[in-house]
């Protein structure tokens, strides 16, 4: 395996297949735009790139670099709907508003295919099933997808009909969702950057947030004044804004990329080339890339315990595809995502008129980009969706966090 990366850096096998690129000037000195977004993943960047596009002065200033924390290094799955299923949603929220979310969230997947243009995108993905139980749940939210939400995209598969995605003999069976994508999320965070400074926004990087709200941002070396500003931090937010951290809690999860296999052993083991998931509590995810490697995920830790390694990966990757035993690991990394209590995201304004929206619970992918054009169209006078996204129940964690650290782990993964 490489060394370590720098910390500025972006760990993972995206940065080290993509082309390098330079890093941004960090901000310095006093600047006055219309909006400061906080945060360079796919809420903040998509953000950006709306309000630019909608004719305000933009700044947005990233700690690190664009794309650095889970938005460019996460499994890269966009599927339909939320971490929840949807009868826990309809409970949260109400009918006419899971409908809603679930329409918002359909319309996020869609948009994939014209942002994520150039970056790997391709569709399918399967829900593999350990437990025959599982089967029956899948079965069952088909139906219901169909006839409650009009989603006509899944179909149940026995254990014959999963070999046509997945040569592994782990699973009984499981659900393909044809309307999922997947994609090089680190590339889709770069496609989103240029697209909002060619619409005229300033990007800054290695420009950490020190103070956010009220109308400014402060970092080390500059100043920003804002008539609005965005908070796009997800699991770092509670550094920034301790009474959002309050929702939220970092979960850790681990991901690996190997040597290349070979094409054909590579297609062999996911034949179809559809993105997989499994059902255990702490998800195994896995996708063939584009050069024959076999990208692989799984467990989640409350983020600050002990990382976890390549062998710990590697003896999950053994388990579901044997042949792979001892395989060679590129690269492994890990990425922290926002688990809320609830699974569903946190949207809102905070006491100083700050807006927000984090806490995706690893289904964050297509739904964190939908956010962050909300908060731009709100800024501009445009706040359907946003408010929408207002009236999803945000529930504090208690403290200690360790009492909730399962069920933060159990709605978590880092596939998107």
């Amino acid at each position: 395996m490489p060394p370590p990366a720098p910390d500025d850096a972006i760990p993972g096998h995206y940065a080290a297949a993509g082309p390098e690129t330079p890093p941004r000037p960090p901000l310095e000195g006093a600047v006055d735009v219309d909006a400061c977004v906080v945060g360079g993943g796919l809420t903040g960047l998509s953000a950006a790139r709306e309000l630019a596009r909608r004719g305000a002065a933009v700044a947005l200033v990233e700690a690190r670099r664009v794309g650095w924390g889970a938005s460019g290094r996460n499994g890269g799955q966009a599927v339909a709907g939320f971490a929840p299923p949807m009868k826990r949603v309809e409970t949260l929220v109400g009918r006419a508003d899971a409908r809603a979310l679930w329409d918002l969230a359909r319309g996020a997947l869609r948009r994939l295919e014209e942002d994520a243009a150039g970056c790997g995108l391709r569709r399918g993905f399967v829900h593999a099933a350990r437990r025959r139980r599982s089967l029956r749940a899948f079965a069952e939210w088909a139906e219901a997808a169909a006839r409650d939400y009009g989603y006509l995209e899944l179909a149940p598969l026995d254990r014959a009909g999963l070999a046509a995605h997945v040569a592994s003999p782990l699973y009984a069976g499981g659900l393909y969702d044809a309307g999922a994508r997947h994609l090089d999320p680190l590339a889709l965070c770069r496609a989103l950057a240029a697209g909002a400074e060619s619409a005229g926004a300033a990007l800054y990087e290695g420009s950490p947030a020190l103070e956010a709200g009220g109308g400014a941002v402060r970092t080390r070396a500059g100043r920003v004044r804002a008539g609005a500003v965005v908070l796009a931090c997800n699991a770092h937010i509670g550094a920034l804004r301790p009474e959002l951290g309050r929702h939220v809690a970092p979960v850790e999860s681990f991901v690996c990329a190997t040597a290349p296999l070979g094409a054909d052993l590579a297609r062999r083991l996911l034949p179809s080339g559809a993105a997989v998931c499994d059902d255990r509590r702490h998800v195994d995810y896995f996708r063939r890339l584009p050069d024959h490697r076999l990208l692989f995920g799984g467990g989640a830790r409350f983020a600050g315990r002990r990382p976890r390694g390549a062998g710990f990966l590697r003896r999950r990757i053994a388990a579901v595809f044997p042949e792979l035993a001892g395989v060679e690991i590129a690269h492994a990394w890990s990425g922290a995502v926002a688990a809320t209590r609830t699974g569903l995201p946190c949207a809102g304004r905070t006491r100083d008129g700050a807006w927000f929206a984090h806490g995706y619970s690893g289904e964050g992918l297509a739904m964190s980009m939908a956010a962050g054009r909300a908060i731009a169209a709100a800024v501009c006078g445009d706040g359907a969706d946003f408010a929408l996204l207002s009236r999803i129940p945000r529930r504090a964690l208690p403290r200690p966090r360790a009492p909730w650290m399962w069920a933060a782990e159990a709605w978590t993964r880092i596939s998107g």
